[in-house]
């Protein structure tokens, strides 16, 4: 019996229906079913057995079209699609801020283009990092690789038949793609784990898995063989879905055992006897798996806009409403929208195509529109737009290191005549303070040079597994403690770094699961904070040995909401600003660290800073001041709230290199 035979599979449906629904509750809390997103991977290897049954069906009886094909594509991905781009871009207009909305014209542009995964992939690096998780199109990743599988794989499959005309030899190819694509995934999630996830060719053999069971000319088990397959099956998607988490996450193996589960699902349904293709069978999971299209596309704008307009506080309330709207929407979208563009009678070919036409252009210039204008600011009054200007405000004086990784070509700031006699090195948080170095830099005819990049702390030893490309991370951190020790000229250096988002994880709120780091395991982190610790003391030694003095700044704290957003949230309705927040939680984060700096001041060359002891007043953190915001988004320092520690800074460039002398802090 040949898989690509053509019947209705109820139990396909049932499976679509785990996949998304697994999907949906991991979304709304990932505590809830931390693997669900693997629900999307359950997807690909559907659509790659479906799409393949009926394009290879229709090539062996010589009725293949590839205008009838893309046709079908248009009419079951394209109107739900663009009525739900419609609604949240009336949405966000509503209640995005100019900043979000002019990032969200941009990733509208990519989305009809069906180029979303390499947008997300160059906006946001990280699928699971808080930024991602406000982008209420970041689900259309998924589609996107998906379109551009059916972009390609039927002209190959079609040129591979017509060029062979053996399907042996067909299905032996797209074996091999399967073997490759599997492997670069692999290899490629090495130094950059976040593009294998996102982009074509490193998922490319989820969908091959689905395309090589449908080109099988294998015998379909008999019952006994195919029950045993489903129950093997359902055990690995669901098990994948419960005790993989996404900081498990290892791009080709962490999608593998869902991915072959769904192939024996797949594979043990085509017998209708097998036990498990009966549950799947089971009528509510196959009305769930019908709308599930389009239950995915609403979901995710849902989430975001409802933890956007109500915080992270009370949207935890809102966590059946949001699955139930969800799926509601879902059953008015797939029955409205979905159903009468699929059928010709109603909708013929001629509006299909013009329909797709329209939106596509009009969705593009709207987006385009969008972007230019900025986000379309004069929907707020002025003391909003006021505020919204420290948001994500970014120095013209932006390094580019992560575009050579060459510790040799650090930019030099301040008076570029004199020769560089200070080092800052450091994160993302140590970027912030360029533009007030550089103000105090040129003051004191003195010049200083900028090491490291975002999410990399001023540590040797210490790399992020997740923030690839890990090799050349390693390698420069290692250049540029040599390069440093070796430079006689530089006399000071200022460590700087968002310090415990490597074992504490973002913002305030514990992070119970530990953070991969390159070429280390660590069992608790007890055992990680001591390792930890013993190469902020190497770093530091290996400076001093080389006569530097070192200036240890230490954490800046992190507020856990974009401050500048707060402030004009508040503005527009009408409530006082807020000029602190609580942040209870900054000594827990924080206690190995301040604790082992206490040790470290008291070295002879070492001097620490606490911008903290500024920054807080018991156990609030200010934000607002002089009707300016501290912050430019949860963590980060605005030019302002630099400049609001300046006694901190001066002295680091108004003593001579041989002698700097640094209070502490009041």
């Amino acid at each position: 019996m040949n898989l690509t035979r053509s019947h209705y599979r109820p139990d396909i449906d049932g499976l679509r229906a785990l996949a998304v629904l697994a999907v949906l509750v991991f979304h709304i809390d990932p505590g809830l079913l931390p693997g669900g997103f693997l629900g999307v991977d359950v997807f690909f290897v559907i659509s790659g057995f479906l799409i393949t049954s009926i394009i290879a069906r229709e090539i062996q009886a010589g009725e293949f079209s590839f205008v009838r094909f893309y046709e079908r594509r248009i009419r079951r991905i394209v109107p739900a699609l663009v009525v739900v781009l419609v609604v949240s871009t009336l949405a966000a207009m509503v209640w995005w801020l100019p900043a979000d909305l002019e990032n969200y014209g941009k990733a509208l542009k990519f989305v009809i283009l069906s180029l979303g995964n390499v947008h997300f992939l160059d906006a946001f690096q990280d699928y699971f990092n808080e930024e991602a998780r406000r982008a209420p199109l970041l689900h259309t990743w998924s589609l996107a690789v998906e379109e551009q599988y059916y972009f390609i794989f039927p002209i190959l499959l079609f040129l591979l038949f017509r060029g062979l005309k053996n399907w042996r030899l067909v299905t032996l190819i797209l074996t091999g793609l399967f073997f490759l694509s599997l492997g670069l995934c692999i290899w490629r999630g090495i130094d950059s784990p976040m593009a294998s996830f996102f982009l074509l060719p490193f998922r490319a053999w989820e969908m091959l898995i689905g395309s090589f069971l449908a080109m099988s000319r294998f015998k379909v088990s008999n019952g006994k063989t195919a029950s045993g397959e489903g129950v093997i099956g359902l055990t690995l998607v669901l098990g994948s879905f419960v005790f993989f988490t996404e900081r498990k996450f290892i791009p080709g193996l962490s999608a593998l055992p869902s991915c072959l589960g769904a192939a024996l699902l797949l594979r043990s349904g085509a017998r209708p006897v097998s036990v498990v293709a009966r549950i799947l069978s089971w009528r509510p999971l196959v009305f769930v798996g019908l709308i599930s299209y389009s239950v995915y596309l609403w979901h995710w704008p849902l989430i975001v806009f409802a933890r956007s307009f109500w915080g992270d506080g009370r949207y935890g309330l809102m966590v059946p409403g949001l699955f139930a709207a969800s799926v509601f929407l879902g059953w008015v979208s797939w029955k409205w929208v979905e159903q009468p563009f699929r059928r010709p009678q109603k909708i013929g070919t001629k509006s299909v195509w013009r329909f797709w036409g329209a939106s596509t252009v009009g969705l593009l210039l709207f987006g385009t529109w969008i972007r230019e204008a900025h986000g379309l600011p004069e929907r707020f009054p002025v003391q909003v737009r006021e505020l919204l200007k420290f948001k994500d405000r970014r120095s013209k004086l932006k390094p580019d290191n992560k575009k050579h990784y060459d510790p040799k070509r650090a930019p030099v700031y301040g008076d570029v005549s004199d020769e560089p006699s200070v080092a800052l090195w450091g994160d993302s948080h140590a970027e912030a303070l360029i533009p007030e170095f550089d103000r105090l830099a040129k003051e004191y005819k003195k010049s200083f040079k900028f090491y490291g990049f975002p999410g990399q702390p001023p540590v040797s030893g210490l790399i992020r597994v997740i923030d690839g490309p890990v090799e050349k991370r390693a390698i420069y951190t290692e250049k540029v403690l040599e390069e440093i020790a070796a430079d006689a000229a530089i006399s000071v250096v200022v460590l700087h770094g968002r310090w415990s988002v490597l074992n504490r994880g973002r913002n305030e709120s514990p992070n119970e699961e530990l953070f991969p780091i390159y070429q280390r395991t660590f069992r608790g982190r007890e055992e990680l904070d001591a390792y930890y610790l013993k190469r902020i003391r190497y770093t530091v030694d290996k400076l001093l040995a080389a006569r530097k003095r070192v200036i240890f700044v230490g954490p800046i704290p992190e507020i856990g909401v974009d401050v500048p957003d707060l402030l004009a949230r508040q503005a527009i309705k009408g409530e006082c600003l807020s000029t602190t927040v609580n942040c209870g939680d900054f000594g827990r984060r924080h206690d190995y660290l301040l604790n082992a700096l206490d040790s470290l001041n008291n070295l002879d060359g070492v001097m620490v800073i606490l911008p903290h002891e500024r920054l807080m007043a018991g156990n609030d953190a200010k934000i607002f001041l002089e009707g300016k915001s501290l912050y430019r988004d949860d963590d980060h320092l605005s030019e302002f709230g630099v400049n609001y520690l300046e006694d901190l800074w001066r002295p680091i460039f108004s003593q001579n290199r041989e002698g700097l002398v640094i209070s502490p802090t009041q």
